[in-house]
């Protein structure tokens, strides 16, 4: 039945993938978009925006900032991989690029896998947007198998919705539709 998770966690074997290794997305990803992602660098202003950023600071975010202070790791991990979402969303896709590379490394470190998989999508959301299909499904199944992992069943289907998405811009019009269960 679509949507089975034993199904749903052999969708990489059905471009002949597998799962990558976290690494290795990270420098497909920089590789295949054109941009090696840059480590965020502290600012000695912080009423500077960042030039072409659409106003906010990033380490000015208030659930970031503040889970720094207190050192509340997941805290920090879980609110960069938001506001790379909200700059994908918003077309930032640089600053989303960062932040969701920042995200990733800091809740791989603590095992924090809600917020490596936000950091996923985003990386994924980025790599469609560049007509890299290929390290996008890669990095949306990553998403889906950790969602699922975690018993977050409502994020992995969105992604999987993602994913069908992607599908369909690729051409495979089919397997886009046996996605979404039509």
């Amino acid at each position: 039945a679509p949507g089975d998770p034993e199904q749903l966690g052999q969708l990489a074997d059905h471009d002949h993938e597998g799962q990558a290794d976290d690494e290795a997305l990270e420098h497909r990803l920089g590789d295949e978009v054109g941009h090696k992602a840059q480590p965020r660098q502290p600012r000695d202003d912080p009423d500077d925006t960042g030039g072409d950023r659409q106003g906010g600071s990033q380490d000015g975010e208030p659930a970031a900032a503040l889970g720094r202070q207190v050192g509340d790791i997941p805290c920090v991990a879980f609110a960069l991989a938001f506001l790379a979402m909200l700059a994908l969303h918003a077309g930032r896709e640089a600053d989303a690029g960062t932040l969701a590379d920042e995200a990733a490394n800091t809740a791989e470190k603590i095992g924090y896998h809600d917020a490596v998989a936000m950091a996923r999508i985003v990386q994924g959301g980025r790599a469609r947007m560049n007509g890299a299909y290929t390290l996008a499904r890669t990095l949306y199944l990553s998403s889906v198998r950790l969602l699922w992992e975690e018993g977050h069943a409502a994020g992995a289907c969105s992604t999987v919705a993602e994913l069908a998405g992607l599908e369909a811009e690729a051409g495979n019009t089919e397997f886009a539709a046996w996605l979404l269960g039509a």
